[in-house]
């Protein structure tokens, strides 16, 4: 997998602390992680999906626990997925709810491409990710990834295409990965105080941008049915979610009488 030689720039000593505090306990402390209600226990499983090795250049985080098996669970229904007017790579416009539409489930991913410490780390999981979806030939116009920047006045879609192209490992076969900016930075204002991404600029350096990580889950109808912090976007946690989401669509369908 091709990576930045400027992302090992930038991976200071400040990622090794983001690490401790991100992944350094164990999984039941959920921090971070958003959910109108918990999730149902299950008995955790061993995940079936093969994932591709990590880019070593990127330190990994360590899960501490077994995914549960596609299916055996629910998500709650957390909110519906906001809308904004984006650009993607290609300099098309656009809006996040037509993105949505697209697919029957989108892992979308907050980042910035001059950060230095948890949006590298999160771009390398969605990467395995992507890799591992690619290889789902079942999943063919039914997933989408996206990384949209919240900061647009430099993350033009030139920079968000170059950027992306150091994650992609090969072209998406089955699922797509888009990168996208907010049209402006009024647009991006609104986009991340919708979606409760704080951020804010660093004081002694504009190009410096404090935030968390979040990803969201968002399924075919506009709703959020999971966020994730850097300690659990783990490949197999979110191949888990996304085939608990389209079984749940796959058996409503089924309910409804369709095919």
């Amino acid at each position: 997998m091709k990576f930045l030689a400027i992302t090992q720039r930038l991976l200071s000593a400040a990622l090794a602390v983001v690490l401790v505090a991100a992944v350094g306990e164990p999984a039941s402390a959920h921090k971070g992680v958003d959910h109108s209600k918990p999730r149902e226990e299950t008995t955790g499983t061993e995940s079936n999906t093969r994932l591709p090795t990590a880019d070593t250049n990127v330190p990994q985080p360590v899960y501490e626990y077994k995914p549960s098996e596609a299916g055996s669970y629910k998500l709650p229904r957390i909110k519906e997925a906001s809308n904004g007017k984006v650009l993607f790579e290609d300099s098309s416009k656009g809006t996040l709810v037509d993105l949505f539409g697209r697919r029957q489930v989108t892992i979308m991913a907050f980042v910035y491409t001059r950060c230095g410490d948890v949006c590298p780390i999160a771009s390398n999981q969605m990467a395995m990710l992507h890799e591992a979806l690619n290889g789902m030939p079942e999943l063919e116009g039914k997933v989408a990834l996206a990384s949209v920047s919240f900061d647009p006045e430099y993350d033009t879609p030139a920079v968000m295409r170059e950027y992306g192209s150091h994650f992609k490992s090969a072209p998406a076969k089955y699922v797509p990965w888009h990168f996208i900016s907010p049209i402006s930075v009024e647009e991006g204002n609104k986009i991340v105080q919708a979606y409760d991404q704080p951020v804010g600029r660093d004081k002694n350096n504009s190009a410096v941008l404090h935030h968390i990580l979040r990803a969201f889950l968002v399924d075919g109808k506009h709703q959020v049915r999971n966020i994730y912090s850097i300690d659990f976007l783990d490949p197999s946690l979110l191949i888990a979610d996304i085939k608990t989401i389209l079984a749940e669509q796959h058996a409503g369908v089924i309910g409804q009488g369709g095919h």
